[in-house]
């Protein structure tokens, strides 16, 4: 299997599973957003932290460790994608699906500008003329929805840097994933333990059923940032974002099948 060939398999494994997070989230509708936020970077970390033990990564780690570079790298990353999680998890929860789609409609443009911008990355003449009707698209739904997109907007750009950073400074998938979520998870503990109106006998008894989404919502947020690293190191930027689509046609599939 060639590089390029397992870059497409990897993106399109994680836009899928991004593509049916709407109705993973929404079935967790009554557990307020910080506490759903919580549990992904904990059971995120839970998760990570038995596949670096399975497939022996610490050594990995400890040289990551010492690199103050890569840990700043690590750190600008992590706050990057845990502020793309709460405003998501929030947006779905107060059900403004219109402008969350709408941030993965904006995305491809943002993550193929910053491709350009930074990475000197070119796009091809019908890859441009794609974006160009994917921008006057995107000005159109702005329009109609007729107030500033802010929350489209704040999706679309924490994740587009995100990806920048992982294409930019390539890292070992599941290394740099345990180290982004080990910065954030005593945070969330800590928040849980101290900072929540919520008992803490009461973190999982809302029900069996959204008990368990909580414990899997580790593995819902791992698995696809792992794809997603594994295709940034293969591919091209400017075509990791060309395949944001799917998310945004999967999304809208599942709110409506909700």
């Amino acid at each position: 299997m060639t590089d390029k060939f397992s870059g497409y398999i990897n993106i399109i494994l994680a836009y899928f599973l991004w593509g049916l997070a709407p109705i993973y989230y929404k079935l967790l509708d009554g557990v307020p957003s910080y506490i759903v936020l919580c549990h992904r970077i904990i059971w995120s970390f839970v998760f990570i932290l038995l596949l670096v033990f399975f497939f022996k990564k610490f050594k990995y780690i400890r040289l990551i460790l010492v690199n103050k570079k890569k840990v700043f790298i690590l750190f600008l990353s992590s706050t990057l994608i845990c502020s793309n999680w709460f405003i998501y998890i929030w947006s779905i929860d107060q059900n403004h699906i219109l402008e969350t789609s709408l941030g993965y409609f904006i995305n491809p443009i943002i993550t193929v500008f910053l491709s350009m911008l930074f990475l000197n990355e070119r796009l091809s003449k019908w890859k441009l003329i794609a974006i160009i009707i994917a921008l006057m698209a995107v000005i159109y739904q702005v329009i109609s929805i007729g107030f500033f997109p802010w929350i489209a907007l704040s999706l679309a750009t924490t994740f587009g840097f995100y990806a920048l950073l992982k294409k930019k400074f390539p890292i070992e998938s599941q290394v740099g994933l345990f180290i982004e979520t080990s910065l954030f998870t005593p945070v969330a503990f800590f928040y849980l333990l101290f900072h929540s109106s919520i008992s803490v006998q009461d973190y999982l008894h809302y029900s069996f059923l959204k008990d368990l989404l909580l414990v899997c919502s580790g593995v819902m947020t791992t698995l696809p940032l792992i794809f997603f690293n594994n295709a940034t190191k293969k591919l091209k930027l400017s075509t990791v974002g060309f395949f944001h689509s799917d998310t945004v046609l999967l999304g809208f599939a599942s709110y409506f099948k909700y």
